[in-house]
Parts: structure tokens; C-alpha cells; sequence
């Protein structure tokens, strides 16, 4: 059972969350709001507007045509657990995360603000877990385009893993992965969303350390 603050109503890593972060702008209205709305007891998950700064060891490692994918370590990390002893989250610090970086993003419209809430109706809860996750916002200081922070997976996309292993992947591996697959096409639809751009470069694939491991292919949203 979670312990409220008696004036809030709020949960206590909820009521942390909103004092910390009530100061904390993007510098846009409408994003902060986003942000904002998933700092309560009812939210599955807590974006974060991240400072480009946390972030240490940025390389580029891939480009499409609306974005441009750098690797990173964000010194502070994503939100672990929440200390009810300490009153503050334990983080995944020095934790390996990709940016990615919406070309020509300066100016916020509705096709920006739509993925962005596309991607917080879609996160994951404790029972799906092909999603990819999303742990908050940014912006590319050299250009102001704003950036989507997401999970690092180490085997890349479906197309990379499928190139460097498909005569090792047995008939059950292939049958996982389309059952994974599946599972993350239903929960986004679930979510009333429409993906419309479903292909092998946007299944992205985890350190597989088993066929039940949670680092089965996730979909990018």
C-alpha cells in the first residue's frame, strides 16, 4: 500500500516527484504539461525533462530520415526504486541510453507533441514489457532540436541481428521473438494508437540471455 501525503493526496515518491520537479522547464508550455501529467499516483511511469549536461560520451551511431541516433551515458540515470527511508529514487547511474535527436525540431507542432503523447500512452507497465522505454526529454544544444531519451539496446534492430545471426536462430527463437513481437503490436493498439512505419529497423533487440529474458525485441514507438 502506498503511504500519501495527507494534503496532496499523493503518493510519497509521487508528492517528491512534483515538488522536485515543479521548476524544472523545457522552456514550452505544452511539453512540461506532458511531462507533468505522468507525476501522479495514476501514471505507470515519470518522464523527465533531462539537462543535455547529464549527458557524457556522445556518439553518433546511426541516422534516418526524421532523426539522428547518438549513444550516450547519462551521469544520473533513469529512476530505479524510490528509498522510502531516504525519501529520494535510487538511479541506474552511468547509465548507457540513446538520444534521439528530431531533425528540425525547433519549433514545437502538432506532430511533435502527438509522438510525445503517443509515447506516454504507450510505455509499458509491470506486465508488457516489448515497448521501448522512454525516460524523458531533452534538446541538442547546437541546433535546439529536441531529443527523445530512450533504452540503449545492445543488439540493435531487428535488420542488424538478423544479418549477424539468422543461421543460429533456431525455430523456437524465431516463434519468442514473433510472440514478443505481437505483444507489442497489441499493446500500442490497445493504447488506440497506430504505429504506421512497423519494420525491422524499429524492433530494436536487448542482451538476450535467454529465450524468456525481458530484452526480447521492443518496438519503437
Amino acid at each position: 500500500k502506498k503511504e500519501l501525503v495527507d494534503k496532496s493526496k499523493l503518493c510519497t515518491s509521487c508528492y517528491y516527484t512534483k515538488t522536485q520537479f515543479q521548476n524544472v522547464s523545457s522552456g514550452n508550455q505544452d511539453i512540461d504539461n506532458l511531462i507533468k501529467a505522468t507525476h501522479n499516483n495514476q501514471a505507470k511511469f515519470r518522464l523527465e525533462w533531462i539537462p543535455f549536461e547529464d549527458f557524457t560520451d556522445i556518439k553518433p551511431i546511426g541516422e534516418g530520415g526524421f532523426s539522428e541516433i547518438h549513444k550516450a551515458k547519462w551521469t544520473k540515470g533513469s529512476i530505479k526504486s524510490w528509498d522510502g527511508v531516504k525519501k529520494r529514487f535510487n538511479r541506474n547511474n552511468n547509465q548507457t541510453v540513446v538520444l534521439k535527436v528530431l531533425k528540425d525540431s525547433q519549433d514545437i507542432n502538432t506532430t511533435f507533441l502527438k509522438e510525445l503523447q503517443n509515447i506516454v500512452k504507450s510505455q509499458p507497465n509491470s506486465h508488457v514489457r516489448h515497448i521501448i522505454q522512454c525516460y524523458g526529454v531533452s534538446k541538442f544544444p547546437k541546433t535546439n532540436d529536441y531529443i527523445f531519451v530512450i533504452s540503449y539496446m545492445s543488439n540493435g534492430s531487428l535488420n542488424d541481428y538478423l544479418s549477424n545471426t539468422f543461421k543460429d536462430l533456431t525455430w523456437e527463437m524465431k516463434r519468442h521473438f514473433l510472440r514478443d513481437i505481437a505483444t507489442g503490436i497489441k499493446w500500442i493498439h490497445k493504447n488506440n494508437i497506430v504505429h504506421r512505419d512497423i519494420h525491422d529497423g524499429n524492433i530494436l533487440i536487448g542482451k538476450l540471455t535467454s529465450i524468456s529474458s525481458d530484452s526480447n525485441p521492443l518496438i519503437e514507438i
